[in-house]
C-alpha cells in the first residue's frame, strides 16, 4: 500500500513501520475502493501518520472531539513556522480534524457529539440531495454538514424557527462569529454552505424566499493567503544567534540585514558584488533593470 503512495524507500519504511500502520493501511484501501484520487490519497496518508502519532486509536473508550482538536493544534503548532499565516495554520488544523474524524468513524472509534435535533430532518434531506443527486464528494458534504450544524445549533439557541428567519438573523450569526475570531475565508466558506442550503429550503417552502441572495461573501484577494514575513523582533533574534567569528555567519548576517533593512529581493541580494559597495561615500548601489538606487550603509 505505502509503496504505491511514495517513491522514496526511507519514506515507505517510515510509514510502513509507523504507529498503527495496519489501521492506516486498511483505511487507505477503503478510500481506493471508493474511487478517491491519488493526490487525495497521498495527502491523507501524510495526515494519518501525524494523527496516529498523537491519538491512540486502540484505546478502549471512544475518541472524543477534545482529543482530536488538541492533537490537531499540537501538530499545526509544530508543523507551521513562525512566518506561517493564521489562515494557513487554521486550514491545516481543519484538514487534520477532518481526516481524523473520517478515519475514526471508519474504525468505529469516533464519539459523535450530540447535536441539536431540531433541524435534523431538513439538514439530512439537503445532505442526501448533495450526495445522491448532485454527486458531491464526501469531503464537500462533510464540510457543508459541519458548517450548517453550527448554524442550526446557534439558531436553535436563539429560539428562531426556520420559517421566521430574516436577513437580520443571518447578519447577527455572522457578526457574532466574526467577533469570536472567524477569518474571511471561514466566513466565505460557511456563507457559501448556508446560501446553498437556503436556496434548497426556499424551494420547499421551509423558509422565506430570497434569503440566500442576502448573504454577501467577503472579498478575499488572491495573495491574501501568502505567508507573512518575519517580524523585526524575529529578525533580531535570528541575527543574535549568528557567530560573528565564523566567516559564513558574517556573510549570513549581511545577507539577512540587506533585505530586512533595505527591502531588497532575494535576486537583487544575490546579484550584489563588491563593486556595488561604495565605502568612500558609505553607499550601497542597488542595480535594477530600469534604474539604480543608492542606499546609505
Amino acid at each position: 500500500m505505502f509503496n504505491q503512495l511514495m517513491k522514496r524507500s526511507n519514506a515507505v519504511w517510515a510509514y510502513s513501520t509507523g504507529r498503527f500502520a495496519e489501521e492506516r493501511r486498511t483505511f487507505l484501501s477503503d478510500l481506493i475502493e471508493r474511487g478517491h484520487g491519488w493526490h487525495t490519497l497521498r495527502q491523507t496518508n501524510k495526515f494519518l501518520l501525524a494523527i496516529a502519532e498523537r491519538v491512540n486509536v486502540r484505546q478502549r473508550t471512544p475518541i472524543t472531539e477534545r482529543q482530536i482538536v488538541r492533537a490537531a493544534r499540537d501538530w499545526a503548532a509544530k508543523t507551521c513556522s513562525e512566518s506561517c499565516s493564521d489562515e494557513a495554520r487554521e486550514t491545516l488544523t481543519k484538514r487534520f480534524i477532518f481526516v481524523a474524524k473520517k478515519w475514526f468513524r471508519f474504525l468505529g472509534k469516533w464519539s459523535e457529539p450530540a447535536r441539536n435535533p431540531q433541524f435534523k430532518p431538513e439538514l439530512d434531506s439537503f445532505l442526501k440531495e448533495l450526495r445522491d443527486e448532485r454527486g458531491y464528494t464526501d469531503q464537500t458534504v462533510t464540510s457543508r454538514e459541519e458548517a450548517l450544524n453550527l448554524f442550526f445549533e446557534w439558531l436553535g439557541n436563539q429560539g428562531t424557527p426556520l420559517k421566521e428567519m430574516s436577513p437580520a438573523t443571518i447578519d447577527a450569526y455572522f457578526i457574532q462569529n466574526k467577533a469570536r475570531g472567524w477569518k474571511k475565508s471561514t466566513v466565505k466558506a460557511y456563507g457559501n454552505s448556508l446560501r446553498a442550503y437556503l436556496r434548497f429550503a426556499s424551494q420547499r417552502g421551509w423558509c422565506a424566499p430570497g434569503l440566500a441572495e442576502t448573504i454577501q461573501s467577503p472579498r478575499i484577494y488572491s495573495n491574501a493567503g501568502l505567508p507573512e514575513g518575519p517580524s523585526w523582533e524575529q529578525v533580531r533574534r535570528l541575527i543574535a544567534h549568528l557567530n560573528t567569528e565564523r566567516p559564513s555567519h558574517v556573510r549570513g548576517r549581511a545577507i539577512i540585514l540587506v533585505p530586512a533593512v533595505y527591502g531588497l529581493r532575494i535576486g537583487e541580494v544575490c546579484s550584489l558584488t563588491l563593486d556595488d559597495l561604495d565605502w568612500v561615500n558609505d553607499k550601497i548601489r542597488e542595480t535594477r533593470p530600469c534604474h539604480r538606487r543608492l542606499h546609505p550603509i
